[in-house]
């Protein structure tokens, strides 16, 4: 029996060894290699999240940029409304003029204001300056030394157009005098810019300084204030 239980042991001895060394190596393996792959995958995940976040927090305007320290000066200038009363001036980033408020109830189609800093005469009996032969009436400007053309004609641009009235093939421009018409229905209205030069010598080429009479000639019902 003592021998039997020797042989006994001796048979376990390598046994149980052996079963030790196959168990190490499985337990080193997954404490290395099974602890370091899901940090890494979590880690490039929370990434991918971040970034595609960012992307949509961008596309739908959900960051605001921070503003410039410095602010845009704007030019300090002025442009008439149509209301003939009214004028808006450049803000904003982009130094742009305001919107000029829309034609209101209490303005009429048929008043066409005057355009401010000139001195009108009152309204009188006249043919038409392009043709010459249509029977209307004008009110012109007093003589003056400023060249506001181009205001002149973008002011009553937007007024005639407020009022429904469009631009008629009725166009003229030379040395001495610009026109420009409109037309509503089967009437009419031209506005006219007259140079008068002021150079002694009057052979050609034409220049200024000159003398500038703005006026409006209509065969509409219209009244001027």
């Amino acid at each position: 029996m003592r021998r039997g239980s020797q042989d006994v042991r001796e048979f376990r001895m390598p046994l149980n060894l052996e079963m030790k060394s196959s168990r190490k190596p499985a337990g080193r393996e997954t404490k290395r290699g099974g602890f370091r792959l899901p940090v890494v995958l979590s880690a490039v995940a929370a990434l991918a999240l971040l970034i595609g976040a960012g992307r949509y927090a961008r596309e739908k305007g959900f960051f605001v940029p921070l503003a410039s320290k410095e602010k845009t000066a704007c030019a300090q200038e002025a442009r008439q409304c149509p209301d003939g009363k009214t004028s808006v001036s450049r803000t904003g980033p982009n130094c742009e003029f305001t919107e000029c408020s829309v034609l209101n109830e209490t303005t009429k189609e048929n008043e066409i204001p005057l355009f401010a800093g000139l001195e009108w005469s009152p309204r009188r009996s006249e043919f038409d300056p392009y043709h010459g032969e249509w029977d209307g009436y004008s009110v012109h400007s007093s003589e003056v030394k400023a060249d506001i053309q181009a205001n002149f004609f973008e002011f009553y641009d937007a007024q005639l157009k407020l009022r429904g009235w469009a631009e008629d093939q009725i166009q003229g421009d030379s040395p001495l005098a610009s026109l420009s018409g409109y037309r509503k229905g089967d009437k009419h209205i031209m506005l006219m810019v007259e140079r008068e030069s002021l150079q002694t010598n009057l052979d050609p080429p034409f220049s200024c300084p000159c003398n500038f009479v703005y006026s409006i000639w209509s065969d509409a019902n219209l009244t001027f204030n």
